[in-house]
């Protein structure tokens, strides 16, 4: 006889709100010790990567322990998808503000960066082209685009560690 299912509620929230703050944290911390940057060095990123793989694969197994141990692929990719799009809104309306009303002229200084990088590349460009490019670029730098870029991250990275994670740790139920 088939056990009640739990619900993954529960273990979404907690986790997606534990990846929210632990990279916000994060970003703080970086921000505190390095200021602002244009470019962020690689194991920034990895250390970042590796907050949300900790955290997603956490709340996967805290799922299947709650579960007496059974757990789905598809339990696995509701709850680390989960954990992901509550952490990418978490972390997305940090990104928002920050950018939008603490360090607003990071902004610019992302646009100089881009326009500077553009001509490098691309010495023949004319005024107008110029033109079109940065503000092109603008949708793409402005605080609502990184906070859609940090969810749809977040679901991007999510998707792929419960997926691996589901695979790995799935058990189901045995059937007599």
């Amino acid at each position: 006889m088939k056990d009640q299912e739990i619900s993954t509620r529960p273990v979404i929230l907690n986790y997606g709100v534990i990846l929210g703050v632990v990279s916000i944290l994060f970003a703080v911390a970086l921000y505190a010790v390095n200021g602002i940057s244009t470019e962020r060095p690689f194991w920034q990123k990895a250390v970042s990567i590796l907050i949300i793989i900790y955290i997603i694969i956490l709340g996967i197994r805290k799922f299947k322990e709650l579960n007496n141990g059974i757990l789905s692929l598809g339990q696995a990719m509701k709850a680390g998808l989960g954990i992901s799009l509550i952490g990418g809104l978490i972390n997305g309306v940090y990104i928002f503000i920050f950018f939008g009303y603490i360090e607003p002229d990071f902004i610019n200084q992302i646009m100089e960066t881009a326009q500077e990088t553009m001509l490098e590349q691309n010495p023949d460009m004319n005024d107008d082209q110029i033109e079109l490019a940065m503000s092109i670029s603008s949708k793409f730098a402005s605080p609502r685009a990184m906070l859609l870029f940090s969810v749809i991250g977040n679901l991007f990275f999510g998707a792929i560690i419960s997926l691996i994670g589901g695979v790995t740790m799935k058990k189901e139920e045995e059937v007599y």
